[in-house]
C-alpha cells in the first residue's frame, strides 16, 4: 500500500558491464601480469654488422707506410724527410693495430710488462665468447697482418738488389713492428685457445 500523494518510482535495471568490456580488462590484466623485466640480450648485431670501419683503418695504417716509402722513394730524393714521414706512419699502424683493431676485430690485445727484475713478460687478454667474432672482421685481420709483413720483404729484397741500401732502414723499422704485432697475436691466439681448452677440460 502506498500512502496519498508518494509518487511511484519505476523499477530500474541493475548496470551490467558489457562482457566484451570485461574480457578486455581481463585480458589486460592478464597481459599486465606476465610482463617480466629482463636484463638486455646480446642480439647479434655486433656480429652480422661487424667493425666496418675499424676494418678500413687496420688496412688503410698498413697501406700508407707502403704508399709513401713506393712514392716518395721514385719522386722525392729527401732520404731524411721520407724516412721521418714513414716511420711516423708505422708507429700509428703499430699502435692502433696493437690496441684498438685487434681488440674490436678479433677480440685480442697483448702487451708486455717489465718486472722489477728487468725481465719482459707476455700479457695476453682475449674475449671470452669468440662466436659474436664477425667472419669478415676476423679474416680482414689476419690477412691484413701476415699480408704485409711479406710485402716489406719484398721491398727489402728490391732495395738489396738495386744497392739502395739507405732505404733499408725504413723497411728494417717496417719488419720489426709488424712482426712484433704479428709474434704477439699469434701467441696471444695460442693462449686464448688454451684457455678454452682448460675451461672444457675443468
Amino acid at each position: 500500500l502506498m500512502a496519498p500523494g508518494e509518487e511511484v518510482t519505476p523499477p530500474q535495471s541493475p548496470t551490467h558491464t558489457p562482457r566484451h568490456n570485461e574480457e578486455v580488462e581481463e585480458e589486460g590484466d592478464g597481459e599486465d601480469a606476465n610482463v617480466v623485466d629482463e636484463a638486455p640480450v646480446y642480439s647479434g648485431r655486433h656480429k652480422s654488422r661487424g667493425h666496418p670501419f675499424a676494418r678500413v683503418a687496420h688496412v688503410l695504417f698498413k697501406i700508407l707506410p707502403v704508399a709513401v716509402y713506393l712514392t716518395c722513394t721514385s719522386i722525392w730524393d729527401n732520404f731524411v724527410v721520407i724516412c721521418v714521414v714513414s716511420v711516423l706512419l708505422l708507429a700509428i699502424d703499430f699502435w692502433v693495430t696493437k690496441n684498438v683493431t685487434g681488440r674490436l676485430l678479433v677480440g685480442l690485445r697483448w702487451h708486455n710488462d717489465v718486472q722489477s727484475d728487468g725481465t719482459s713478460v707476455w700479457v695476453f687478454e682475449s674475449l671470452e665468447d669468440h662466436t659474436v667474432i664477425n667472419a669478415t672482421d676476423r679474416r680482414t685481420f689476419w690477412i691484413a697482418l701476415s699480408g704485409f709483413p711479406v710485402i716489406w720483404a719484398a721491398l727489402a729484397l728490391t732495395a738489396l738488389l738495386t744497392l739502395q741500401l739507405s732505404w733499408l732502414l725504413i723497411v728494417a723499422m717496417a719488419l720489426l713492428l709488424s712482426g712484433a704485432n704479428g709474434v704477439g697475436y699469434i701467441k696471444c691466439k695460442r693462449d686464448a685457445k688454451q684457455k678454452v681448452r682448460r675451461f672444457v677440460a675443468g
